[in-house]
């Protein structure tokens, strides 16, 4: 895996609908993708045939048939099944959209047997509606996609895709099982568990490093970290767990399958959001918001009962003590006046969280770690 990252490869970069491109082409760094243009289209209706206008599609294609070195284009958006294979016959190329190119950053991060189980659900559970589209324009005599699928037995791999993902459910079910097992024994033991939750290379894991001995492999690129790493602050009683990154538009996929891990958040006594100050407030203010509508999923989803709410169960809800870490305060001079900014525009979004501390810190240089360090201790 590690050498496929040093291979650059040549790929378009397409936002639809995003007028900042600058995360997909994080993304794509991330893999070492090397993006040779990029096309921008405001969309405010999909285009059901391309996702994106056909004057944007045909644009596009006279670039690519001029530009024989390109391997794929990349779509920071979600495609259905049939635009991809439109837009794959379009441009003689393979097409990527935003949910598949994070589902293969996963894939390469993996590296606990959990954690591979859980990529390959999310991806063969990803793959369940192509696939459908393939069977679908087999039996009409097409040859969907770029290299033309419909040759292959779709329907017997349909099958086989089936069959694999109730086999690795029934594994996870058995981890889960064990790692509540295991939650459940060290908070009898009276230990206090800590999450590090945040935005994709918000510095979780530098956090972690700081305050343990954990010694993670820290990587400027994202979801770095896909399986959780707990370690003992000190020789106290407080556990730190640093947990899988958020993103806009996860695959909804990938929290399924990560929903065991994505626990470890939820579950614990308290969670410290790392916020990455350095950058605009408003990029800033939309991440903040995707962390806490993400972690908001993840309780309804585990007191309140699908398509039951009642009353009864929203007081059952249980909310961990919540702390907002203002990070990489060494690369912004303004942090206190941009975080005022910040937490007044999200008072509403803020307001039904038990926000109970926040601090402001460096883990390059470990400006304010000391206060990190006292919060602990004091717990």
């Amino acid at each position: 895996m590690k050498k496929q990252f040093k291979n650059k490869r040549n790929e378009i970069s397409i936002t639809a609908g995003q007028p900042d491109s600058k995360e997909i082409i994080g993304l794509c760094r991330t893999l070492d993708y090397n993006t040779i243009a990029i096309f921008n289209q405001g969309i405010s209706k999909p285009n059901p045939t391309y996702y994106i206008g056909r004057g944007k599609v045909d644009e596009i294609a006279e670039f690519v048939s001029s530009n024989d070195k390109l391997e794929f284009a990349v779509l920071d958006c979600s495609l259905k099944p049939n635009q991809a294979f439109n837009l794959e016959n379009k441009f003689r190329l393979r097409v990527i959209d935003r949910s598949t190119l994070i589902l293969i950053i996963f894939l390469h991060h993996a590296k606990t047997k959990e954690a591979k189980l859980q990529i390959e659900y999310a991806i063969l559970k990803h793959q369940i509606p192509y696939v459908t589209e393939l069977v679908r324009r087999s039996k009409l005599g097409e040859h969907p996609g770029y290299m033309a699928g419909g040759e292959y037995k779709v329907d017997e791999y349909y099958r086989l895709t089936k069959t694999r993902i109730k086999a690795i459910r029934e594994d996870l079910a058995k981890i889960k099982t064990s790692r509540g097992q295991q939650r459940k024994h060290r908070q009898r033991q009276g230990f206090m568990l800590v999450s590090l939750a945040g935005y994709t290379n918000a510095g979780k894991s530098s956090f972690l490093n700081v305050l343990t001995d954990a010694r993670v492999l820290i990587e400027d690129r994202m979801f770095s970290t896909v399986s959780p790493k707990t370690r003992r602050f000190r020789r106290s009683r407080v556990l730190l767990t640093d947990t899988v990154g958020f993103i806009q538009n996860i695959p909804t996929q990938l929290i399924e399958a990560f929903k065991s891990t994505l626990e470890e958040i939820i579950d614990a006594d308290h969670i410290m959001l790392i916020v990455d100050i350095s950058e605009d407030i408003a990029i800033v203010k939309k991440k903040i918001i995707t962390c806490l509508n993400t972690i908001n999923q993840l309780i309804i989803e585990r007191y309140i009962p699908a398509n039951t709410p009642s009353p009864e169960a929203t007081q059952t809800m249980r909310q961990p003590k919540f702390h907002l870490v203002f990070n990489k305060c060494d690369l912004e001079k303004n942090d206190k006046g941009k975080a005022k900014i910040i937490l007044d525009d999200l008072s509403e979004e803020l307001g039904s969280y038990k926000l109970v501390s926040m601090f402001f810190v460096s883990c390059k240089n470990k400006y304010g770690i000391d206060d990190i360090i006292e919060k602990l201790s004091s717990l």
